[in-house]
């Protein structure tokens, strides 16, 4: 093949990628000449409504929507961490490791929540795309929503996704959240104060207003899970639970024996424990709560030395636990 015929076939290449972009651009354009944004929709498997533009169709491969002409998408995630938490990750990722500052960014409310809206940009397979990213957050937990589409296409984009962005709202004030989807309600202390919540599970702890808790930090871990087959002997189910854990090592055990939460049958384990992280002793204690197929979990765990002055706080929590009727959220 001659050199001509190759500069011919580069040539011819090159404009037909022209071309189908001019195409797929003409395409976006139309489209997004309809109404900017559709109805609100409760997201599934997440805590939050959200009107996506218009053309935008719900994601089959991820949580969220997508726009397939433009590669555009809307990307939902819930972070089990507090707000606080999720921004300071947010602003180290995204900071310019020259140390430039971090990018243009605007803080809002989205209801009763602190909220953040940053602009960024980013590659993806050598094109350059841009994002809105929205971290919205409470002092338990935080969802963000990610905005992608291509930079050709930012005239016609940008504000309808940002728009997108700032239509989320959360389906439930902050106190409904934290025990939405949890059997029990329970109540804070002096000094013990809710300071996470997982998807099955909700932490007391005294730690700082971030809500790390570190290995040695006075804390409760009240949860609910299942079992396979019915639990009958509830000591040897008590003792085997202790054989799970993987934070501490027992060092003696102090006492056992049963008693009631919300007079439910449960089993309670006191002992001293060592901390794999860091070496302490530790005081603990393992509480669990007893039904056919499933159980309530708590621990605590505090320094040895410190459990005195933690001891009525951790029964004080103990005792305000109240397990929800059947059927209520």
């Amino acid at each position: 093949m001659y050199p001509f015929h190759n500069n011919m076939v580069r040539h011819e290449m090159v404009l037909d990628r022209i071309a189908k972009r001019q195409v797929t651009q003409a395409i976006v354009a139309l489209l997004l000449t309809l109404p900017g944004l559709l109805a609100a929709e409760n997201i599934p498997g997440t805590d939050i409504t959200l009107s996506p533009p218009a053309n935008f169709i719900t994601a089959t491969s991820f949580v969220g929507f997508q726009q397939i002409e433009t590669f555009s998408t809307i990307k939902i995630a819930q972070l089990e961490q507090p707000y606080a938490e999720a921004l300071l990750e947010a602003n180290q990722q995204r900071a310019d490791t020259s140390g430039a500052p971090v990018p243009d960014s605007l803080s809002l409310r989205v209801g009763e929540r602190e909220a953040q809206l940053f602009a960024l940009t980013t590659k993806i397979s050598g094109e350059t795309f841009n994002q809105w990213l929205l971290i919205i957050g409470d002092a338990h937990r935080s969802i963000s929503i990610t905005a992608t589409y291509p930079d050709w296409a930012a005239a016609t984009m940008s504000d309808p996704l940002r728009e997108s962005l700032l239509s989320a709202q959360w389906l439930r004030s902050a106190q409904q959240q934290l025990f939405y989807d949890l059997p029990f309600v329970v109540s804070e202390t002096a000094d013990l104060k809710f300071t996470k919540r997982t998807a099955n599970m909700l932490i007391l702890a005294d730690a700082p207003p971030t809500g790390s808790v570190q290995p040695t930090t006075p804390a409760m871990v009240i949860g609910h899970l299942t079992s396979d087959t019915p639990i009958i002997d509830i000591k040897a189910f008590s003792h085997a639970q202790l054989t799970k854990l993987k934070t501490i090592e027992l060092v003696d055990l102090v006492n056992e024996g049963e008693v009631k939460v919300d007079g439910i049958r449960a089993y309670k384990i006191t002992a001293t424990a060592r901390s794999v992280a860091t070496g302490d002793i530790l005081s603990f204690g393992q509480i669990l709560a007893f039904q056919e197929y499933r159980y309530l979990l708590i621990h605590q765990s505090v320094r040895e030395a410190a459990f005195g002055a933690y001891e009525a706080q951790f029964a004080e929590v103990v005792a305000s636990l109240r397990f929800k009727q059947p059927g209520s959220l």
